[in-house]
C-alpha cells in the first residue's frame, strides 16, 4: 500500500511537473524608455494615436500572453505569442486630454494563461505636449527608433569572430553594405541617449548599441576575407601614432571612404571612453586595441589614401589613392571632425586640410542672378547638387575655414565659397525639399551643425529657420517629419530603408554625436491680453544625457519675435517676463527658448511655442504647485495647495453688463491618483489626501471660471485649466526627524536606520514642497546633518525631509532662524 501511494505521489508530482513546463517563464518585460530615462514620459498629442512598444524575453518558446493598459481607462485585448524566446510588440493608440496630462501604460505579459492573473509587467509614460513642430519630432523619433530596432538584417554569412551575439542593418543600393547602417543606426540610439554603458535590463535600446558595437569591431561577412575593420600599412607620413598601419572598414561591396565616417561617428557617440578596450587585436601584436588608437588609425587611414592625382588631389572617391567625388569626401570629413575634439583628441596632419581646401578650390562653381553670387560644388569637378554642395561645406568645417556669414568675422576672413552656396540653398529652398534628396538633407544638416565659427541655424540670405522653418515656409525638419511612413522608417533617393531612417532621426536631433540638452517652457496666461505681462517659465528644460540635468544648463535666451536674433537671456532658469502688442486682434507670436549646455562644444537646443494675444474671455491658470513629498509616517501630513492659480480676467466682466459678475475662479478640483483624471478625489482651494501606500502619483488640479455669466455674449462656457504634478509617497523608516535652529544654521537630527546615506531636503514653502535638494549621499554615522547655508535667512522657517539610499523617507521638521 505504501508503494502504491509513493508510485502515485511521484506520478502527481510528474504530472504537476509536466503541467508547470507547458508554461512560458517570462524573464523580463522591458518597454522602450524615451531618451534612455525611466522618470521621462514618451510625447504624445490629444487625439492622436502614439506607439507604445516593448520587448518581451522569456526563457522558453511556449505560449505566454500579454496586453496593454493605456493608463486612461482603457486596455487592448489580450494577444497570445509562442515560438520565441523574445517578442517584440507595440500597439497605436489615440491619448486625449489637456497639455501637460500624464498617463502611465503598463505593458503585462502573463506566462500561465490569458486571465492575467500572475502577470508581471513594465510601464510606458506618456504625456500630452502641444501639437507643434517639437511634440511631433519627438513622435517621429520615437516610432524611427522602434523601426530601426525590429529591423535588423541576420543572414546565415554573417557571424562575429567570438561567435558572439551582434545586431547588423543591411543596405543593398550601389552594393550589399553592413557597416555604415549598422554605425548609423547606432549613432541615432546613442544620441538619443541610449548608451552602450545604459541599462540593457531596463532599456532595450542599450542592447541593440552594444550588438551593434560588437558588429562594427568583431563583425565578418562569409569569411575572414570580409571584415568590418581591416588593418592596411600606412606610409610615415600619415602615420600619427607610430604604429604604422592604418585601419579601413572593409564589408562586403567594398565602399571604405563611405563608410569609415559613420563607424568614427557612431563609436564616438556610443558612450566608449578613448581607454576602453575594443576586445581585439587587429594585427596580432599580442594585446588588444583601444577605441582611442581604433580612431587614430581610421584618422591615418583617410591620410594615406588622399587622392594625389592631379586636379583630384585633396579629396577621396571609392578607394584609396584614387580619384575624388564630393559624395565620398564628405564622410573623411565627418568622421575626422569629432574624432579631433576632446576627449579623443585625434591627429589630423594639417597637410590633409591643406590638400582638401585645394580640392573644394577646385571642385567649386560659382554664378550670378539678378546680381547676386551663388554657388556650390560638384561630384567629380566643378558644378552643384543638392547632395555635392553640403558636402563641399561639411569639409570647409574640417578645413577649418571661416564659412558662415558672422557679422563678428572680419569681411576679408569670411570665405566666399560658403556664402554663396548657403545663399543656392536659401534660394531654391523649396525645389530642395520637395526633392526628397534625403541624402543631401543629412549633408545640408551636418553642414549647418558644424559651420565655422558656430552653427548656422538661419540662412543669411532670406533669414530662413532652416530647421523649424519661418512664417509659411516649412524647414527641413517639418518636411522630414511629413515624409516619414506610417511604420515608422523613412524612403530615401539614394539609401535603403535602415540607412534613410537613422540618418533622418540624426538631423532631428540638435547634436549629431552627443546627447543634447532639451529646451522647454511655459507661458502663462496664454492666451492674454494686449500689453498684458505673460510669465515665461523655463524649468521644465533638462538634459537628454544620463548624469546631466538642468543644472548643466548654463544659457536660456529668448527669441520674442522669431527673427532669428535672442533678445534677452539669464544664466539661470528664471522666470521671465514680456509683454505683446496687437494692433488687429487676434494675433499670434511664435515665441522660442534657447539653451546652452557646459559641453566644451556647447551643445544647444530650442522650444518654440506659440503666444496668442486677444480678446476676453480668457481661460483661468490651474496652478498645482509641487512637487509634493510626504511619508506613511503616523501623524506625518500631506496638503495640496493650488492657491497659485489665478484668472488673468480677474475682476472684470462684459462691458455694458450691469448685472454681470466679475470673471474669477470658482472651482478648484483635484484627482489625486492620476489618469484617467475625472476631478473627483477633492474640491477646494486646498486639500489633504490620504495615500495608504508608498510610490509617485499623478495629480490633477482642474479650475474653473464663470465666463458664461461674466462674457455672456461669448457665447463661451464656463473656461478651465489643467494643471499636474506628482506627489511622492515614502515608506516611514525615519519618523523622528527633528530640527532645531542655532546661531546661523538648523541642525537635523534622526534616528539611524543603517542606510549607507542620506538625502537631505528642504523647503521654504511648507512641509509637503516642493523640496530642493540639498545634500546627496550624506553620509553620517550620528543621524545628523548641519544645514549651514549662507543664503539662511533670519525669521524664515524651513522645512525638511530626509530620505535613505535604500528609499524609505522621514516626516517633515521644521525650524525658524531667529538670528544670523
Amino acid at each position: 500500500m505504501r508503494k502504491i501511494t509513493t508510485i502515485a505521489f511521484i506520478v502527481a508530482v510528474v504530472a504537476v511537473l509536466t503541467a508547470s513546463q507547458a508554461f512560458a517563464d517570462v524573464a523580463n518585460v522591458r518597454c522602450v524608455l524615451w531618451q534612455g530615462d525611466a522618470s521621462k514620459h514618451h510625447t504624445a498629442i490629444s487625439g492622436q494615436s502614439v506607439r507604445l512598444a516593448g520587448v518581451i524575453d522569456t526563457t522558453n518558446t511556449f505560449p505566454t500572453w500579454y496586453k496593454w493598459v493605456y493608463g486612461d481607462g482603457s486596455e487592448s485585448g489580450v494577444g497570445g505569442l509562442s515560438g520565441n524566446t523574445r517578442y517584440e510588440v507595440s500597439i497605436d493608440h489615440a491619448y486625449s486630454g489637456a497639455v501637460g496630462t500624464p498617463f502611465t501604460a503598463r505593458l503585462l505579459v502573463d506566462p500561465v494563461d490569458a486571465t492575467m492573473a500572475n502577470a508581471v509587467s513594465d510601464t510606458y509614460l506618456v504625456k500630452i505636449e502641444e501639437n507643434n513642430l517639437d511634440a511631433r519630432v519627438n513622435i517621429a523619433i520615437d516610432k524611427g527608433l522602434w523601426w530601426l530596432y525590429t529591423n535588423d538584417y541576420t543572414h546565415s554569412y554573417q557571424h562575429t569572430f567570438n561567435g558572439s551575439d551582434f545586431m547588423a542593418w543591411l543596405q543593398t543600393s550601389y552594393g550589399s553594405f553592413f557597416s555604415s547602417p549598422t554605425a548609423s543606426a547606432l549613432q541615432a540610439f546613442a544620441i538619443n541617449n541610449h548608451k552602450i554603458n545604459g541599462d540593457q535590463n531596463e532599456d532595450p535600446y542599450v542592447e541593440a548599441v552594444r550588438k551593434a558595437m560588437n558588429w562594427i569591431v568583431s563583425g565578418y561577412y562569409y569569411s575572414s576575407s570580409y571584415p568590418t575593420l581591416r588593418v592596411l600599412g600606412v606610409d610615415t607620413a600619415s602615420d600619427a601614432n607610430g604604429n604604422g598601419v592604418g585601419i579601413e572598414v572593409r564589408d562586403y561591396s567594398y565602399r571604405p571612404i563611405y563608410e569609415g565616417g559613420q563607424v568614427m561617428d557612431a563609436i564616438i557617440a556610443s558612450g566608449v571612453q578613448p581607454g576602453d578596450d575594443t576586445g581585439r587585436d587587429f594585427s596580432g601584436r599580442g594585446y588588444n586595441w583601444t577605441y582611442g588608437e581604433l580612431l587614430q588609425d581610421m584618422c591615418d587611414m583617410y591620410a594615406y589614401g588622399q587622392s594625389e592625382l592631379g586636379s583630384y588631389t585633396g579629396g577621396w572617391r571609392y578607394n584609396w589613392n584614387a580619384d575624388a567625388d564630393n559624395s565620398a569626401c564628405q564622410w573623411a570629413a565627418i568622421g575626422m571632425i569629432p574624432a579631433q575634439k576632446a576627449p579623443w583628441n585625434c591627429t589630423v596632419p594639417a597637410w590633409v586640410k591643406t590638400k582638401n581646401a585645394s580640392w573644394l578650390t577646385y571642385s567649386h562653381y560659382a554664378w550670378t542672378s539678378s546680381g547676386l553670387q551663388f554657388g556650390g560644388f560638384g561630384y567629380t569637378g566643378p558644378s552643384y547638387g543638392y547632395g555635392t554642395s553640403p558636402s563641399g561645406l561639411v569639409q570647409m568645417a574640417f578645413d577649418g575655414q571661416i564659412g558662415y556669414d558672422d557679422p563678428v568675422t572680419p569681411i576679408d576672413e569670411r570665405d566666399v565659397k560658403w556664402v554663396r552656396t548657403e545663399r543656392y540653398f536659401a534660394h531654391y529652398w523649396g525645389s530642395f525639399l520637395s526633392s526628397n534628396n534625403t541624402y543631401g538633407w543629412y549633408a545640408f544638416a551636418k553642414a549647418m551643425r558644424l559651420a565655422i565659427p558656430k552653427q548656422v541655424e538661419r540662412l543669411v540670405h532670406n533669414g530662413l529657420d532652416w530647421y523649424k522653418g519661418s512664417g509659411s515656409t516649412q524647414g527641413l525638419a517639418g518636411r522630414i517629419v511629413d515624409t516619414q511612413i506610417s511604420s515608422g522608417y523613412w524612403d530615401g533617393n539614394y539609401t535603403d530603408r535602415p540607412l534613410t531612417t537613422a540618418w533622418m532621426i540624426i538631423v532631428l536631433r540638435p547634436a549629431l554625436f552627443k546627447a543634447a540638452p532639451i529646451a522647454c517652457f511655459t507661458a502663462h496666461p496664454n492666451p492674454s491680453y494686449a500689453d498684458h505681462p505673460i510669465i515665461f517659465d523655463p524649468t521644465c528644460s533638462d538634459h537628454s544625457e544620463t548624469g546631466k540635468d538642468i543644472d548643466n544648463l548654463i544659457k536660456f535666451e529668448w527669441d520674442w519675435d522669431n527673427d532669428g536674433t535672442y533678445d534677452e537671456f539669464t544664466t539661470d532658469p528664471d522666470e521671465v517676463t514680456h509683454s505683446f502688442s496687437c494692433a488687429s486682434l487676434p494675433c499670434t507670436y511664435p515665441v522660442t527658448l534657447r539653451v546652452t549646455d557646459d559641453d566644451p562644444e556647447a551643445l544647444t537646443a530650442t522650444f518654440t511655442l506659440d503666444i496668442v494675444i486677444s480678446n476676453p474671455p480668457h481661460p483661468p491658470v490651474a496652478d498645482a504647485g509641487g512637487p509634493y513629498m510626504t511619508s506613511l509616517c503616523a501623524g506625518d501630513t500631506l496638503t495640496l495647495d493650488g492657491s497659485g492659480s489665478y484668472d488673468p480676467n480677474e475682476g472684470e466682466h462684459e462691458a455694458g453688463c450691469g448685472s454681470c459678475p466679475d470673471d474669477t475662479i470658482t472651482a478648484w478640483d483635484w484627482d489625486f491618483y492620476g489618469a484617467p483624471f475625472d476631478y473627483t478625489d477633492g474640491s477646494g482651494e486646498t486639500v489633504n489626501p490620504v495615500y495608504t501606500a508608498a510610490g509617485v502619483y499623478n495629480v490633477g488640479l482642474r479650475v474653473a471660471d464663470n465666463t458664461e455669466l461674466s462674457f455672456p455674449s461669448s457665447g463661451d462656457p464656463d473656461l478651465t485649466d489643467e494643471d499636474f504634478t506628482t506627489v511622492s509617497v515614502y515608506d516611514g523608516c525615519i519618523c523622528d526627524l527633528a530640527a532645531r535652529p542655532k546661531r546661523t544654521k538648523i541642525q537635523l537630527t534622526w534616528s539611524h536606520t543603517g542606510a549607507a546615506s542620506y538625502d537631505i531636503y528642504r523647503s521654504t514653502v511648507g512641509a509637503s514642497g516642493p523640496f530642493v535638494l540639498i545634500a546627496n549621499g550624506h553620509v553620517t554615522n550620528y543621524a545628523t546633518y548641519l544645514d549651514a547655508d549662507v543664503t539662511l535667512t533670519s525669521g524664515n522657517t524651513y522645512y525638511y525631509r530626509v530620505t535613505t539610499s535604500d528609499g524609505c523617507g522621514s516626516n517633515s521638521a521644521s525650524a525658524t532662524l531667529t538670528s544670523r
